[in-house]
């Protein structure tokens, strides 16, 4: 015995069975995001920057000035939360929350408010208008001058921008959008003949960028412009999607350089120095400086490259001062002075290349000596005649008091 079905009702019956099959075959929505496994030497890693004796600040930082540790926080959010009688949080604290705010008495201002604000986010109409500050660029870190037009300046702040001006200062125009990182660390301009409307800045800073003791800053990367720094473009070879974990060298930019003889872009991070020869489209590491040092890059004229690592917050792996002329071979240059802090460490050291003599190149290095901070200055001659050092210390004619 079967029971006979109309066609039509037959036809619906096997759509309804399809629907199913295809509903059970479904991907089931899922309330929270895979969690994204980390690697064991990235969780030490994040480890090291966050949540170390002294998180991202340095040795001296005050207790009550260093870095967030999770489970310290957690610990204290529980004190804040918890019945003292029964050292356990409330159940539906938040529900009764929620009961004890119905009952709170709304005065006139309060309501005018709330109306309002219903108004405004139904589109009736806006009652917030941005009136600014529209002009703050905050600490200024980079900052360059156009090579065929010195009324062309670019100013980037650690937490700012970029920021351009045409008039020699006059008046500027941010030229960052809201979408790009506003942590401007340096700033350069190639600078080949029939190149300078190509400009490269790079973001993220170790220390310094608020006022939390020397908080960090993390970047995105290195950012070019092809318009004279009208516009700018992020570098995809240079971005980490994983923000807050630091898996990328470009998270934390010191300084970038172009060697004027062939184009190829140096970007000195805080693990190493890294190379394109490609106009950005890709990087690759070309000597390692060892996880969170200070890394910076400096080029003469005719393609000479300097470098410096430094060896105070990590045992790097090449700490010290190097020269190459073709950005793989590397002559250590290190002066016997600086060798000899070398265990008690120091910290970074900037370059300055004169323009008169490029044989003559100045290293002003941080360090400290007894919980004070200080600084050395040497001048190295690449070409001594005669009696002339290869190393000069002039450290005697620093100011006293500039850290």
């Amino acid at each position: 015995m079967y029971l006979k079905i109309p066609f039509g009702k037959q036809f619906t019956c096997f759509m309804m069975l399809s629907a199913l099959c295809l509903t059970s075959n479904a991907q089931k929505l899922q309330k929270q995001a895979d969690l994204k496994k980390l690697k064991k030497s990235q969780v030490y890693k994040n480890q090291k920057m966050f949540d170390s004796k002294t998180g991202s600040t340095n040795a001296k930082t005050p207790i009550q000035r260093q870095a967030d540790n999770a489970i310290e926080r957690a610990k204290y959010e529980f004190e804040r939360l918890k019945n003292p009688n029964t050292n356990e949080i409330p159940l539906g604290i938040r529900e009764s929350e929620v009961k004890f705010s119905t009952g709170i008495e709304i005065n006139n201002e309060s309501l005018i408010s709330s109306r309002s604000s219903q108004r405004s986010s139904s589109g009736f109409y806006y009652n917030w208008r941005n009136r600014g500050p529209f002009n703050v660029g905050g600490r200024t870190r980079a900052l360059a001058i156009d090579r065929n037009n010195e009324n062309v300046i670019l100013a980037g702040g650690v937490s700012g921008g970029l920021w351009r001006t045409e008039n020699g200062g006059q008046t500027w125009r941010k030229v960052t959008r809201n979408f790009q990182d506003p942590s401007i660390t340096t700033i350069i301009q190639d600078p080949r003949p029939n190149k300078s409307f190509t400009w490269y800045y790079a973001s993220g800073e170790r220390f310094g960028s608020a006022g939390a003791g020397g908080a960090l800053y993390q970047g995105s990367g290195v950012y070019k412009s092809q318009d004279g720094g009208r516009t700018w473009e992020s570098l995809r070879a240079t971005t980490n999607a994983n923000v807050g974990g630091f898996e990328s060298g470009f998270d934390l930019i010191n300084s970038i350089a172009i060697n004027p003889t062939n184009g190829d872009l140096y970007v000195a991070t805080f693990d190493g120095l890294y190379r394109s020869q490609d106009g950005g489209n890709s990087f690759g590491q070309v000597f390692d400086g060892g996880f969170d040092n200070f890394t910076e890059v400096s080029i003469t004229s005719t393609g000479v490259i300097y470098m410096t690592v430094s060896s105070r917050l990590s045992a790097g792996e090449n700490p010290g001062f190097f020269t190459s002329t073709d950005g793989e071979n590397w002559t250590n240059i290190t002066p016997q002075a600086l060798l000899n802090l070398a265990a008690s460490g120091y910290g970074r050291t900037v370059m300055g290349i004169d323009p008169s003599d490029e044989d003559i190149v100045y290293f002003l290095t941080q360090f400290d000596f007894n919980d004070v901070e200080l600084s050395i200055l040497h001048r190295f001659n690449a070409n001594p005649e005669g009696n002339e050092e290869i190393w000069t210390e002039l450290t005697d004619n620093l100011p006293t008091d500039i850290g």
